[in-house]
């Protein structure tokens, strides 16, 4: 088991905080691209030859392979394919920095990988999007419907858990990023600890 740092923002923060009272209900999941960044910026001259990536197969824990939609799966030789988790794997936990840089002992907030995988950001699920840890702004709780912050500001909130988060994403990303519905790690975890205190 090893412990990695990884930074959230305020409203990810309270988030965490929420799940800890009642797992399950608030914030058990992350989006991140880094390390992604050659697969999100794929090389033109194989995209114009015909390379693409369908899908990343996890050949060792925390260790990944992009399969390709050629015949044989695999890619040329000045494509390297291979990619390792920068945020561990399952086991292993994340110790939250706030406010910039803080160091691991001032940390109040441990959390433990359950499960990593690679995905399109596009492809989340209604149910992924609420549990990353968006705002419901208003809820009714006989119909359980719900409307969901909009983090652009330019509305009272969406209907869709889904497109709360894109707007969520083009904040911290900026505009139009979720559009390039780019390569991501999808981190899920339970929350372990918060102000040392054990769950």
């Amino acid at each position: 088991m090893k412990e990695w740092p990884i930074l959230f923002s305020e409203d990810m923060i309270r988030a965490l905080l929420q799940e800890y009272s009642m797992p399950g209900q608030y914030k058990n999941q992350t989006r991140r691209t880094r390390g992604l960044n050659r697969f999100n910026n794929f090389p033109e001259h194989l995209k114009e030859r015909g390379w693409e990536i369908q899908e990343f197969i996890e050949t060792e824990p925390g260790l990944w392979l992009a399969v390709s939609k050629d015949d044989e799966g695999d890619f040329p030789d000045d494509f390297n394919p291979w990619v390792r988790c920068p945020y561990g794997k399952a086991g292993d936990r994340l110790w939250v920095k706030e406010n910039g840089q803080m160091p691991r002992k001032a940390a109040r907030i441990l959390l433990e990988i359950t499960e990593v995988r690679i995905e399109r950001l596009l492809d989340i699920t209604p149910q992924d999007a609420r549990m990353e840890g968006i705002e419901s702004v208003w809820h009714d709780e006989i119909t359980d419907a719900h409307l969901w912050k909009d983090y652009s500001g330019k509305s009272n909130g969406h209907i869709f858990a889904r497109m709360s988060y894109f707007s969520l994403w083009d904040k911290l990303k900026g505009a139009g990023s979720s559009k390039m519905n780019p390569w991501v790690w999808v981190i899920k975890f339970k929350v372990l600890t918060i102000n040392g205190e054990l769950k």
